[in-house]
C-alpha cells in the first residue's frame, strides 16, 4: 500500500510563454534528484482575460525527456486553478508545480519513530516572516 501524503505545496512561477524553461525543468529535476521534493503534478495556467484562462497539461513524454515524472496527475481541482489564473496579470502565463517536501516527511518519520508524534504545523508566509524580520532589525 502506497503511503500517504504529506504537506504538498503549490508554486506558482511566472514563464515567459506556453512552454516550461529548460532552467525550470532543471532546477525541478535537481530537487527531485536530491530527494528535496517529490513532484506531483505540472500544469500550465495562461490567463487570456478579465474573466479566462487556459489550463495547459504538460505533456508527459516531453517532460519524461527532461528525466521527470508526475506522482499524481490532475491533483489540482479545477476551483484551484481557477482561483490561481485569477490571481496572474492578464496575458500571462505560468507553470504551477506541486510538490510534497519530502525533508519534512523523513523528519516527521523520524521523530515519530522516535516517540515524538508531531502534533501540528504551522506556516507563515515569506512576505509575514520578511515583514517581521525587518521590523526586528529596525529595533536593533
Amino acid at each position: 500500500m502506497p503511503r500517504e501524503l504529506g504537506d504538498v505545496q503549490i508554486l506558482v512561477v511566472r514563464i515567459g510563454s506556453d512552454r516550461p524553461s529548460p532552467a525550470l525543468l532543471e532546477s525541478l529535476l535537481r530537487q527531485v534528484e536530491s530527494s528535496t521534493v517529490q513532484l506531483l503534478d505540472f500544469f500550465l495556467l495562461h490567463r487570456r482575460s478579465e474573466g479566462g484562462y487556459d489550463l495547459t497539461e504538460i505533456d508527459e513524454a516531453e517532460f519524461s525527456l527532461a528525466g521527470l515524472s508526475l506522482q499524481i496527475a490532475g491533483l489540482v481541482g479545477s476551483d484551484d486553478a481557477r482561483r490561481i489564473a485569477m490571481e496572474l496579470p492578464v496575458g500571462a502565463w505560468a507553470a504551477v508545480v506541486l510538490v510534497e517536501p519530502m525533508w519534512f516527511a523523513q523528519l516527521s518519520s523520524d521523530l515519530a519513530r522516535l516517540g515524538h508524534p508531531l502534533i501540528g504545523i504551522y506556516s507563515v508566509s515569506a512576505a509575514t516572516a520578511n515583514a517581521v524580520w525587518e521590523r526586528a532589525r529596525r529595533r536593533t
